[in-house]
């Protein structure tokens, strides 16, 4: 028996209101896992991984809620209107610190736009728009739990570009993908639709963060920071998308929905996804620099207990305990993860650490 079943059992109100204040602890227990995981990143990337976790579960259900509660199913257009949004709250950021003095307004080259961000554009878009579209076909907790797979994409890239790996990180990632894996099967509603959806997107989402990251790397020549990096990404994810919109669900139903009788609580709950996608955009940007892209994506399955809780209370969807042990095994891959990343990466600084004499005598003795 479910959660939300128990709750009608026991004869709890159609608010469901135990299970609401179950998803609001949740979310505290999610910021705690997050902080004694994260604990030697710094409060700044902590505070990161938390924002970015929090839209990422809340993103899903508030789609999913615009597509049943106001049966608009139109997902490319919804797309598009957090890709445009995206765009103009960071260029506004850039324009606004331009103006102030404090940096410079940041434009790629050419070739750094031709062979980076536009492939970086195609696969976001298409990984977000595949993604909505196989909500239509699966349940959230389906969706967000096979989309845990990404890391071993990211594995296969970097192997297929000659790059190396960690073998050490690999038992953690598999760890991650086992959780997945108990949390996929608990789930009771699928279809095999759905599954390739969700499996093309996921690939497609593992091809962009690779990018993003090398875009973001201190090695690279033309480095961009994360708001700079989304902004000149939403453009051609805007134009892509909305074309795609254009050509496949057309204009006309949906403006006679947002102009008809439910049209006001329509625009309400769309905005309320524009606002989620802005913070969920540049919070993605903000950990895949600090984490890389595939700590980033092991990162992003510790919202699974949200997920899961907002399923339930919210979208009216069942749960297992399978989904929980899995949910378990995924936290404890995830700290066992981040722990030898960041073993690796002090060696790494330690090893690469060169004496100069010099700096000896340019330190005082006395203060």
């Amino acid at each position: 028996m479910s959660l939300l079943q128990q709750a009608d059992a026991q004869g709890f109100d159609g608010d469901h209101d135990m299970l609401k204040i179950l998803y609001g602890g949740s979310m505290l227990l999610m910021a705690g896992m997050v902080v004694g995981i994260f604990f030697n990143r710094g409060p700044f990337v902590i505070f990161g991984i938390i924002a970015y976790l929090t839209s990422l579960s809340t993103m899903t259900i508030a789609v999913k809620d615009v597509f049943h509660r106001y049966q608009f199913n139109f997902p490319k257009l919804v797309t598009a209107s957090h890709f445009f949004f995206s765009g103009l709250v960071c260029f506004s950021i850039m324009y606004y610190n331009y103006l102030m003095g404090s940096k410079k307004f940041a434009v790629p080259s050419p070739r750094s736009f031709l062979t980076m961000i536009l492939p970086i554009a195609i696969g976001f878009s298409l990984s977000v728009g595949i993604n909505n579209i196989a909500l239509m076909y699966c349940t959230a907790s389906f969706a967000e739990m096979i989309g845990g797979a990404s890391p071993l994409f990211v594995i296969a890239i970097c192997l297929a570009e000659g790059k190396v790996f960690n073998l050490k990180l690999l038992m953690p990632v598999l760890g991650v993908l086992a959780g997945v894996c108990a949390c996929a099967s608990g789930e009771v509603q699928y279809s095999l639709i759905g599954l390739v959806l969700v499996l093309l997107a996921t690939l497609l989402r593992a091809y962009k963060s690779h990018l993003q990251h090398q875009l973001m790397a201190d090695s690279v020549e033309e480095k961009l920071e994360p708001i700079e990096l989304l902004a000149w990404m939403s453009p051609p994810c805007f134009g892509l998308m909305i074309i795609w919109a254009a050509v496949t669900e057309g204009f006309a139903e949906p403006m006679a929905m947002l102009t008809g009788k439910t049209g006001l609580p329509l625009t309400m709950a769309i905005a309320l996804t524009i606002v989620n996608a802005c913070v969920l955009n540049v919070a993605n940007n903000f950990v895949i620099r600090d984490l890389g892209a595939v700590g980033c994506l092991l990162a992003g399955q510790l919202k699974g207990i949200l997920v899961l809780m907002g399923s339930v209370a919210l979208l009216d969807e069942a749960i297992s305990v399978l989904q929980i042990i899995g949910y378990v095994a995924i936290a404890s891959s995830v700290y066992w993860y981040n722990k030898i990343d960041r073993e690796i990466a002090d060696r790494e600084a330690i090893s690469s650490y060169k004496f100069d004499p010099a700096d000896l005598e340019k330190t005082p003795l006395v203060k």
